[in-house]
């Protein structure tokens, strides 16, 4: 989803995906991303730490407690803003959720409105969808479990608005499948944007 709204924001000309992010956000927490390009961040080469390495202390507590509700996307920083980069950005891959949380930081900045409102606005709303919407409790959810002595047991309510853009948005099938076919209309998302 925040893929989508990347670029959808491309293509109307609110970010560039080779400019640094410092660009479009006046203040970033941590300097080592200031050159970082949304390009790098959409693509999981800009270098951020993933769960398992981050050194920010308040970050990995808040991470694991997933208890804190979250109404601004700049809020989720804070779980990994005090962390050093894996390796030069663009020098190598590392799958991050941290990579999307950061980037839909970006684009919330350069598109001047909240994320949830950009994504209403850009994606959902478009297409006529009544989800994906940020995680909630709902009849039809399905719920969080761990494996307990081998077998499956339900886990705690979690609240997942620390990292909206990287895995706290709640959809039907039928609305994710309609944002797959919506990539492949030119009206929606132009041609050289896919490339």
């Amino acid at each position: 989803m925040t893929g989508t709204l990347f670029a959808r924001m491309v293509d109307d000309g609110f970010i560039d995906i080779d400019t640094p992010i410092s660009a479009y956000v006046g203040d970033l927490p941590n300097p080592h991303w200031e050159q970082l390009t949304p390009r790098q961040l959409a693509s999981h080469t800009a270098g951020i730490v993933g769960y398992e390495e981050n050194r920010d202390l308040i970050g990995v507590y808040g991470a694991m407690r997933l208890q804190g509700s979250h109404d601004n996307v700049a809020e989720g920083l804070e779980y990994f803003d005090d962390t050093e980069l894996l390796y030069k950005p663009g020098t190598d891959f590392y799958y991050s959720s941290f990579d999307v949380n950061l980037l839909s930081f970006v684009l919330q900045e350069a598109g001047g409105e909240s994320f949830q409102d950009l994504m209403q606005e850009r994606v959902l709303r478009p297409l006529g969808l009544e989800s994906p919407l940020p995680d909630a409790p709902h009849p039809d959810r399905a719920e969080f479990y761990h494996i307990q002595e081998g077998q499956a047991q339900r886990w705690r309510e979690v609240d997942l608005s620390m990292k909206l853009a990287s895995g706290g948005f709640m959809a039907t099938p039928s609305d994710l499948a309609q944002v797959g076919v919506a990539w492949l209309d030119d009206e929606f998302i132009s041609l050289e944007t896919r490339r």
